[in-house]
């Protein structure tokens, strides 16, 4: 949002309701993400399990969301190591 304020009423860092359970459940997944030397993607038979034992599942838009989440925090971690490294 850069430059541009919302509309008001509006709070820019708010999650909307309908994206808490999605935005809950990608922080699950991604506390239980495996890392060898480095972290690697939420592997999509992670999250098959994952919803295999809550017998529940995922739309695609859902599933397309999580992949993005997942790119963005994978993106954060590596920032975070190089600025370590540096």
């Amino acid at each position: 949002m850069k430059g541009v304020m919302p509309p008001e009423g509006i709070n820019p860092w708010e999650l909307p309701e309908h994206l808490e359970p999605l935005w809950a459940h990608f922080n699950w997944l991604n506390k239980a993400r495996h890392s060898g030397m480095e972290p690697g993607p939420i592997l999509e038979s992670e999250i098959l399990a994952y919803c295999l034992n809550r017998r529940m599942e995922f739309e695609v838009w859902e599933m397309e969301t999580l992949r993005i989440l997942d790119q963005v925090a994978l993106g954060r971690i590596t920032f975070e190591e190089e600025l370590n490294d540096s």
